[in-house]
């Protein structure tokens, strides 16, 4: 962009409460124009987490950059100078904080404010980054390494956790005369708090409380742990710096967040997930260029912060709040989105200039091709299409017709096989003629032998039409003699019932007489195995079916009626219908003698004696 700053910014920022009852996160994002207005003299980003209060993170948000950028070493080109600055911004506004302890809410136990923050900054200044860091928040820078792959980004975390477990820390923490106690799983710093009724200053003889309070060993404000036997902070406010050049084509990102965002999502997945973003974007931006389709973007912040949320909700804790900024670190010049437009723009010109000069390559393309293969054809041509024109061509006739590979079996011309120059054409033989089509003999007479063979097979035996299926099966065709010779049958006529009657039609008058075949006698009918079965399923049948009448007649009658019916069936004659009793005779016949009166009880009131 401009030699001041040395780099192109484009920067976003989200925060979330998460399931806690108080919002103690806060970031800054700020900048320094120069005289014309057309740079950047720096550019601010800082991220801050509260606790014990809001108060203190809002006082570093609002008055941290001011006290850096108030120290005359700030604007040197020194960087030991520039880091210089920072430190002393961070002490001075520390030791603000006194001023506004008074106005700052005090405990439930009527003590002083313990509100406390984190501060993780970042200067961006002559192309260089300078950091400025105290407590549990991080900053990490994203890069890319030549001849990767541009949406594979590597992390670089620029600041390192202060916390009470560090052996570093530890140390420190006792010299200045503080002690660090776990209280469930987590070491803190131990607060020396006076005994809860305590009044007036704190002296060597007041009572004192050693409560384990806080799980982060840098800060600014904690004002409690104030050492007055050694003028120290046991929770310092010394910040950890630190100074990187910017190299526009490696570096890609910073992302700053707070603890609630670091403990769930790993510094690697969250430059990764800016990757992904920011390549959504370009295409976003692309093909609102090409086609005007509008497509919502993605800001990088909210994505990393909605992770970290979705994270915590899966291991089923309670979220912390939760906050995170972007900046995206791209090369000095025009912005990015004036530089992919300007792609797009050159892309789609060579495109066209590529298209225009398509045809022409294709025709010369396309005559080298045809002169190639007329070389091809004339090495393979014969002599006498070779020879220049010696022999005059005949009119009509191919230049490659004579020639066996491409003309394998057919003939040449009357001119043509005549010359001695020319190779005898290669002719298939004839196809051999089809067989003669033998007609069918025609049809003639059976001879004496089939003749013979057919009289001696025995005659078929005679149909059995005449005997009616009802015959068989009925049971009273038994007992009933067959009818007078000479008379009609009646069996032709009768059938079972429900089954259609077989009636034989006379025949029609001048046609020829055919005598009748007697029918078989019926006995022997009867004799037969399939008869016999026959009429005892149907017996069968009959009883099974009388009896099921029997069984719904008796259940149709009432329950006294019904017993005596069964009792007197013997199976062979049919119960006796059911008598209809109404329910009142039979509940007045039934009825049982009337029970005696009881005699009334009569009580008698006891009176008691005063």
């Amino acid at each position: 962009m401009a030699p001041n700053i040395g780099v192109n910014l484009r920067v976003t920022g989200h925060c979330n409460q998460g399931d806690r009852r108080y919002m103690e996160d806060v970031f800054s994002v700020a900048y320094q124009q120069t005289e014309d207005e057309k740079d950047l003299e720096y550019a601010f980003f800082g991220i801050f987490d509260g606790h014990g209060g809001r108060e203190a993170a809002q006082f570093a948000k609002d008055n941290l950059m001011d006290f850096v950028v108030s120290q005359k070493n700030f604007w040197s080109d020194d960087d030991e100078l520039v880091l210089k600055a920072i430190r002393e911004g961070f002490i001075a506004t520390h030791q603000a904080m006194w001023k506004e302890l008074e106005h700052w809410p005090k405990t439930s136990a009527g003590l002083p404010s313990t509100s406390g923050s984190t501060a993780s900054i970042a200067f961006i200044r002559r192309g260089k980054i300078y950091t400025g860091h105290v407590g549990d928040s991080a900053i990490v820078l994203g890069y890319q390494k030549p001849g990767d792959d541009p949406r594979h980004w590597h992390a670089r975390p620029l600041t390192r956790d202060h916390k009470p477990e560090s052996v570093d820390e530890c140390e420190r923490i006792q010299q200045c005369g503080g002690k660090v106690i776990n209280k469930s799983g987590v070491p803190r710093v131990v607060w020396n708090r006076p005994r809860i009724g305590h009044q007036g200053p704190i002296r060597r003889s007041t009572e004192i409380d050693e409560i384990p309070f806080l799980a982060v060993a840098r800060s600014l404000g904690d004002l409690w742990s104030f050492n007055s036997s050694n003028n120290e902070y046991v929770v310092s406010p010394e910040p950890d710096l630190d100074v990187l050049t910017v190299d526009v084509t490696q570096h890609r990102c910073l992302v700053l967040g707070t603890d609630g965002f670091w403990n769930m999502v790993s510094p690697q997945q969250s430059v990764s997930n800016v990757a992904h973003a920011e390549l959504f974007n370009e295409e976003c931006l692309i093909n609102h260029t090409n086609t005007g389709e509008e497509r919502q973007w993605i800001n990088p912040s909210k994505r990393l912060v909605d992770l970290a949320l979705s994270k915590w909700k899966m291991k089923c804790l309670r979220a912390d709040n939760t906050s995170v900024v972007t900046v995206m670190l791209d090369p000095p010049g025009p912005p990015k989105v004036q530089v992919v437009k300007k792609r797009l723009r050159q892309s789609s010109e060579s495109e066209q200039s590529s298209a225009a000069k398509r045809p022409a390559d294709e025709a010369a393309t396309t005559a080298v091709q045809l002169a190639e293969r007329a070389k091809a054809a004339a090495r393979f041509r014969p002599a006498f299409f070779r020879s220049g024109g010696a022999e005059p061509r005949v009119p009509g006739a191919s230049p490659l017709r004579d020639y066996k590979v491409f003309n394998p079996v057919g003939a040449l011309k009357p001119a043509l096989v005549g010359r001695r120059s020319c190779p005898q054409p290669m002719t298939a033989p004839p196809p051999p003629p089809p067989p003669p089509r033998v007609p069918p003999p025609a049809a003639t007479a059976p001879l004496p032998l089939l003749a013979a063979m057919s009289a001696s097979l025995p005659a078929p035996p005679p149909e059995r039409r005449d005997v009616q299926i009802n015959e068989v099966t009925s049971s009273s065709c038994a007992r009933r003699a067959p009818p007078p010779a000479g008379e009609d049958s009646d069996t032709e006529n009768r059938a079972a019932p429900g089954r259609p009657v077989r009636r034989r039609s006379a025949p029609p008058a001048g046609a020829a007489s055919v005598p009748a075949r007697a029918p078989a006698p019926l006995a022997a009918v009867r004799r037969s195995p399939s008869a016999e079965l026959l009429q005892k399923v149907r017996r069968k049948t009959d009883e099974l079916s009388q009896h099921v009448r029997q069984l719904r007649s008796s259940f149709s009658t009432p329950p006294r009626t019904r017993r005596s019916a069964l009792r007197s069936h013997n199976g062979d004659a049919p119960p006796p219908p059911p008598t209809a009793v109404s329910r009142k005779r039979r509940s007045s016949e039934t009825a049982r003698p009337e029970r005696p009166a009881k005699k009334p009880v009569t009580r008698s009131r006891i009176r008691l004696g005063k």
